[in-house]
């Protein structure tokens, strides 16, 4: 009965390590049975982790330390002795191990004692993780490169679900004016970004895109900055997975500066758009003035006693020069005036204007000149400029109603290209800046652009025209000058003239004096297209002594030069039809009579430059309307002839 009962148990156990054996072997786990680091018990599964081609090379290994790379045996080592000391231990690790081929493999093993063959041992189960922990290292690797990329853009990055912020870069950090990316996270929503309303633009665009909706590609907000500055940017976005959902990724721009520049250029667009019509209403008002005052002056020839008569013509010759000062004005803001540029002591000329602003601004208002002792010369037209100047000063007037300080200061003045590239209409480069002040009572903000424009004013019905600082604007731009506007409301009102440095000096644009010649003496080829101004110019210069032939055209011009005697003069207007303007008869005039002289005329001049012809630097100019007197003075300035 002992001996069957020992059978039986005996067969028992064996039945129960077979089932293990079994178990083992079919098992996809790598299995090892060691002690004291030498292997005792290998299943197939192992040998295929490890790239052995049998089980019996597993077990004649030194060690089970053969199966570690290099960098990982003392951990394994320690942890084994640890282990078999009964010290509580993680039973799972993760480590680098090494194949029969010398390749180094990820393991993941757990293990725990045993009893075996009588003593304790340690089982160890083994997985190859090789390709997860290179899946996890490709993932890894992809998250830095994401991250360096993202937080050294140049551009905002912002992730966002339902209007939360998941993630933002330094860049959109400090773009916004945050210390730190955790102050972005911790906004209540992508929308707080926005200022005012564009918040609700904001979030209507996320909830848009997070629905699938299309939206356009690239959309611009007004933002504000931590600090409570505006800001403009822009931003384009894309659905991305983000935690395992769906989110927005959004790239943000900051376009302030892009912004600014498009308001200049906007700004430059109308003003040059009425300036073209301002220019052109000019010059026509300009022709039938010029008849008006022309034919008001002969008239006052034939009324010999008439005195009430003479009266009448009077009051016309006074119209005439209101219109002619609207006219001028117009052309100043226009860029159209005709101008008679020369190198100019601006220092000298202040000086000189100093008691008649005095006079201008009246005894309440301090009058307080600073001039730069080295001042440079500038190329303008000091006429232009005087006129310029008293404007600003009334300006200054008028802005200070109880009294207070009108300052005006002249320097040198550099404009370097970090200046001008955020300001479209500024060529760097030397010029004499003139600065005038005063402590009234200031233009709000959102008015600076538009005082410069024609007829814009904030005076009272009857108080002025709102074409003073149209003209000073059109006289400074004409003269390739730059000009700026500070003022705060209750602070008072800065313009900054910058006018371009010349460097010859004043007398290098002294003409020579014309020599004297018998007066009323000379022929005169005179073209005009307007029928009232050439009969009124002709009619005077006949009755003065002169031989006219008349020409309303270039190519009638051109035919009286060819045919024609010789001429002593060209009196020509500068904007003519007939495919030819005045300059280019000049041109031609000078070609076949070479000693011709030339005198031009014109309403406006800007769109026919003086300078580009033969005629020189400074050719003579006529501004329409003109008197008699002064038709006659350039004439015989230029056929030289005695004016006795």
């Amino acid at each position: 009965m002992n001996i069957t009962k020992r059978k039986s148990a005996e067969s028992a156990l064996f039945e129960s390590n077979e089932r293990y054996r079994e178990l083992a072997e079919g098992s996809l786990q790598g299995i090892l049975v060691h002690r004291d680091l030498k292997p005792l018990y290998a299943n197939d599964a192992l040998g295929t982790i490890f790239n052995y081609q049998s089980v019996d090379q597993v077990l004649k290994l030194d060690s089970t330390l053969d199966l570690v790379h290099e960098d990982d045996k003392d951990m394994i080592r320690d942890r084994a002795f640890r282990r078999a000391s009964r010290e509580t231990l993680d039973p799972l690790v993760e480590y680098k191990g090494l194949t029969a081929d010398g390749r180094m493999n990820w393991v993941e093993s757990m293990s725990r004692l045993v009893r075996w063959d009588g003593g304790d041992a340690i089982l160890s189960t083994f997985m190859d993780i090789t390709d997860r922990k290179r899946a996890e290292s490709a993932l890894l690797e992809s998250e830095e490169r994401y991250r360096f990329l993202t937080e050294d853009s140049l551009h905002g990055i912002v992730v966002h679900r339902n209007h939360k912020i998941l993630y933002a870069n330094n860049t959109l950090s400090q773009m916004f004016g945050y210390g730190a990316v955790d102050e972005v996270l911790g906004l209540n929503s992508i929308g707080d970004l926005g200022y005012g309303e564009e918040k609700k633009r904001i979030e209507g665009r996320a909830r848009k895109r997070g629905t699938g909706n299309p939206i356009s590609e690239r959309s611009e907000f007004r933002g504000v900055k931590a600090d409570g500055t505006l800001i403009w940017f822009e931003t384009s976005g894309k659905t991305i997975q983000w935690d395992g959902a769906d989110a927005i990724q959004a790239i943000v721009l900051d376009i302030t500066e892009r912004k600014k520049l498009e308001e200049h250029l906007l700004k430059a667009q109308r003003i040059e758009a009425i300036g073209n019509l301002t220019g052109g209403v000019a010059h026509d008002f300009n022709n039938i003035m010029a008849v008006m005052n022309g034919n008001a002056e002969l008239l006052e020839d034939h009324l010999g006693e008439n005195e009430d008569a003479k009266v009448l013509v009077s009051e016309i010759k006074k119209a005439v020069d209101r219109g002619s000062s609207l006219t001028n004005r117009l052309l100043a803001f226009s860029r159209q005036q005709t101008l008679s540029p020369a190198t100019t002591n601006v220092s000298k000329l202040i000086g000189g204007l100093e008691d008649l602003l005095r006079r201008t601004i009246g005894e309440t208002v301090i009058l307080d000149v600073e001039r730069a002792p080295e001042l440079w010369y500038a190329r303008i037209d000091s006429h232009q400029f005087e006129n310029a100047l008293v404007n600003l000063a009334l300006n200054a007037r008028d802005a200070m109603v109880g009294g207070g300080t009108l300052t005006i200061n002249s320097t040198n003045a550099v404009l370097d290209n970090a200046y001008a590239e955020h300001r479209s209409d500024v060529t760097p480069g030397e010029y004499v800046k003139v600065t005038v002040s005063d402590t009234g009572v200031g233009i709000p903000a959102d008015i600076h652009e538009k005082v410069f424009e024609p007829f814009f004013t904030t005076k009272g019905i009857g108080e002025g025209s709102g074409l003073g600082l149209s003209m000073v604007y059109g006289f400074v731009k004409q003269s390739n000058g730059h000009i700026a506007i500070h003022s705060e409301v209750d602070r008072g009102t800065t313009f900054e003239l910058y006018l371009p440095r010349s460097k010859h000096s004043p007398a290098d644009d002294k003409p020579d004096n014309p020599a004297n010649l018998e007066r009323g003496v000379g022929r005169i080829l005179l073209v005009e297209d307007n029928e009232g101004v050439k009969r009124m110019a002709a009619r005077t210069l006949r009755d003065h002594g002169f031989n006219v032939v008349e020409a309303s055209d270039g190519p009638e011009a051109l035919n009286c030069l060819e045919t024609d005697a010789p001429f002593d003069l060209l009196f020509t207007d500068i904007v003519l039809p007939g495919g030819m303007n005045g300059l280019e008869i000049a041109d031609a005039a000078k070609r076949i009579q070479p000693g011709i002289k030339v005198l031009c005329t014109s309403g406006y001049a800007e769109r026919t430059k003086l300078t580009d012809s033969t005629l020189g630097p400074s050719p003579a100019v006529l501004n329409k309307p003109y008197r008699r007197a002064e038709l006659l003075e350039k004439v015989f300035a230029q056929i030289e002839v005695n004016i006795n």
